[in-house]
């Protein structure tokens, strides 16, 4: 409770500073009430805040702010307190310094310098000496666990790394990448460095449109500290003059599942074993039928050293929806899976949407693991059932209600199990 009241008072603060001051301030907030029993009723209420603080004389420096406050009415015990408060984004920015050639960033911010990284705690800079090179450094520690205030500390979570990119050099684009990512000694293992040091990856990303309707991407990073290819990323983009659209890829890589991540943990008993590297080849494609609608087709094949899966999907896509099929295949079983997205204005500012998501719906009940097992996941219980209600009041106020039936109803429909949910938003945005 403490962390939510500073939470509040520092919002008060920031708004109030905001308001007497020669600043401008532009943002969104919103209140969320969320509903739901899994045995025992629980009404959990979110605050969330996002919102930008800035000179009214320039732009180039600025606060940014995402935060969200959570609290279960019902049963408060429930929640730790790390979850209870929330802070996504709080950094000072500053963009366009010394005629457009310097980006600092201070503070929690979210990071994708040319690989994937996340959120951190510390610092940004971006330097670009003329309109082809840019050189970045970035470090700091990792975002806690929850996004809650607190912060890691250096030996446990120190993160630190740059990019240099050259640009526009026969339209091609190249960024050459090093990212260093430490971790506590006792998750690390035995035969890591004594330094802590988890990953110590550097690698190179490819930009090309030189043929005009062909882009291509090409990534690839390896790991110097595991002595293993990190990511091998490649896709090929082919469009026809708002006719059909082609996308060939191809990706090896380890999932990038920290140590210390709950999907890490050895007690979770996944039915797909533990998370090895894995290859995945794609082809998929699109067709405009009409200026409204396009048909999309694709294929996925992964292969593991435990297996080989195949994965087939088409759909149905307009600006007010979409219906789509998936047929999965392979050595861990048999799914067909189907998903329906209808989004409408029923009335002047009143939307209707609706979504029945069958993609994780098993209709076929052939699964296994990887020793040829059958595994009782119950897949044919979760589905994504919802029907939302959103009213405009004006461009700065609008109001949502949504009900979402999580568990397939056609077959439990007498079950005390099923999974029914309320959400209801207000937000406004100024």
């Amino acid at each position: 409770m403490r962390k939510t009241i500073v939470f509040v008072f520092t919002l008060i603060c920031m708004t109030a500073a905001a308001a007497f001051a020669q600043v401008g301030i532009k943002g969104r907030v919103s209140n969320s009430v969320y509903i739901y029993d899994d045995g025992e009723s629980h009404t959990r209420l979110y605050q969330t805040a996002r919102f930008a603080i800035y000179p009214e004389n320039s732009r180039l420096i600025r606060i940014n702010f995402f935060g969200r406050a959570l609290n279960d009415i019902s049963h408060d015990d429930y929640l730790d307190d790390e979850q209870k408060v929330n802070i996504f984004r709080l950094s000072l920015d500053a963009k366009g310094l010394l005629n457009n050639r310097l980006d600092v960033a201070i503070g929690r911010q979210f990071l994708h310098p040319g690989l994937t990284l996340g959120s951190i705690d510390g610092g940004n800079m971006t330097f670009r000496p003329n309109k082809k090179i840019s050189l970045q450094v970035y470090g700091g520690v990792e975002t806690h666990f929850f996004h809650s205030p607190e912060l890691y500390e250096s030996e446990d979570a120190l993160v630190f790394g740059g990019t240099m990119r050259l640009r526009r050099v026969y339209d091609s684009e190249l960024e050459a990448v090093y990212l260093q990512k430490n971790g506590p000694n006792d998750r690390i293992g035995e035969e890591e460095k004594s330094d802590g040091a988890q990953w110590r990856i550097v690698g190179a990303n490819f930009k090309n449109r030189s043929i005009k309707p062909l882009r291509l991407y090409v990534q690839a990073h390896y790991d110097l500290l595991n002595k293993r290819m990190h990511r091998l990323y490649s896709v090929a983009n082919y469009s026809c003059a708002r006719k059909f659209r082609l996308s060939l890829t191809y990706k090896q890589q380890y999932p990038q599942v920290y140590d210390g991540s709950y999907f890490n943990r050895e007690d979770l008993n996944k039915p797909f074993g533990d998370f090895e590297k894995y290859q995945q080849f794609g082809l998929s494609g699109g067709y405009f039928l009409t200026e409204r609608f396009t048909a999309n087709i694709g294929a996925r094949m992964i292969h593991t050293e435990e297996g080989d899966g195949m994965a087939l999907s088409t759909s149905l896509e307009s600006c007010s929806g979409s219906v789509g099929l998936d047929y999965e295949t392979g050595d861990f079983g048999n799914q067909i899976g189907v998903a329906l997205a209808v989004n409408r204005e029923i009335m002047s500012r009143l939307d209707l949407g609706l979504s029945v998501n069958y993609s994780r719906y098993r209709f076929l009940e052939e699964f296994y693991n990887f020793s040829g097992e059958t595994v009782d996941t119950e897949y044919d219980r979760q589905v994504g059932n919802a029907l939302r209600l959103s009213y405009r009041f004006s461009d700065h106020f609008r109001m949502d209600a949504e009900y979402q039936c999580l568990n397939n109803w056609l077959n439990y429909r007498d079950d005390d199990r099923n999974d029914h949910r309320f959400l209801n938003h207000i937000h406004y945005i100024w």
